[in-house]
């Protein structure tokens, strides 16, 4: 019994060494070894090739965003409202609409009979009338709120405004190591290259463009604000009521001008 004891622990403690050597790493390892980083992020970089409605790019910082169709902006954002919308939101963007009802939170709630006691839920009622209706209100609000739209404003030659199916050579590109969206297409056979990122710190976007028709006068941006719909889905944005909410040009010079929405 003692020699068999003697065996096993014998066994036990090669056992031991082995597992302890085999996790110590080879004092010999190189570089070699190292995992290339950059190598494995941006061999995930996305590639888009035409206005494909659900493959819309996004950059940002985490609190704000950014969502640009095949042109590096916003220039078709009607054609992808159905789709994954084009559009700017951020941590500190929301909208209320008015309470015109006067609504309560205390209208929204049902009570509910649990364990002997009665608990007040918030439900979405069934029944018209004023409870239905609070609740409908603080469903909805407050919501996120589409910050703007910004695109493109191209024409053709004679005049007439670009359509999207016009646009060819389209080769987009979304560098997940940067943040940096390189979008290439042509108008006319005339080509296009936008470079368009995000401020890691800020909740801002720097767009860079490259092309030969710019000298012409056919290139234009649009700026425009939404008004918010409320609803779930779709592009959030309301381009039907103007009267609703107001846009003023406080500031500006040559080369910059400042918008309070």
């Amino acid at each position: 019994m003692s020699n068999t004891l003697t065996s096993l622990k014998i066994a036990g403690a090669a056992l031991f060494a082995c597992a302890v050597f085999a996790c110590t790493p080879s004092a010999k390892q190189n570089s070699s070894n190292k995992i290339d980083r950059h190598a494995v992020v941006t061999r995930h970089n996305v590639q888009v090739e035409s206005f494909d409605t659900l493959s819309s790019l996004s950059i940002g910082n985490g609190k704000f965003a950014f969502t640009v169709d095949a042109t590096g902006l916003q220039s078709f954002p009607s054609l992808y409202s159905n789709g994954v919308p084009l559009g700017i939101q951020s941590e500190w963007g929301w909208h209320s609409f008015p309470n015109t009802g006067n609504f309560t939170r205390d209208e929204a709630y049902k009570l509910y009979e649990v364990e002997g006691r009665e608990i007040p839920y918030k439900v979405q009622w069934k029944e018209a009338g004023r409870k239905q209706d609070a609740a409908n209100y603080f469903r909805v609000n407050p919501h996120r709120l589409q910050l703007a739209n910004l695109g493109f404003e191209l024409e053709n030659e004679d005049g007439s405004p670009v359509q999207a199916e016009e646009i060819t050579a389209i080769a987009q590109e979304l560098n997940v190591w940067n943040g940096l969206i390189t979008s290439n297409f042509s108008v006319e056979n005339q080509p296009f290259t936008v470079q368009t990122c995000a401020s890691p710190g800020h909740d801002r976007i720097a767009v860079d463009v490259s092309s030969e028709r710019l000298e012409t006068g056919l290139v234009g941006f649009n700026l425009r604000f939404p008004y918010p719909t409320g609803e779930f889905g779709g592009d959030a944005s309301d381009w039907s009521k103007p009267g609703l909410h107001t846009s003023t040009i406080v500031a500006n010079n040559e080369h910059s001008a400042t918008v309070q929405h």
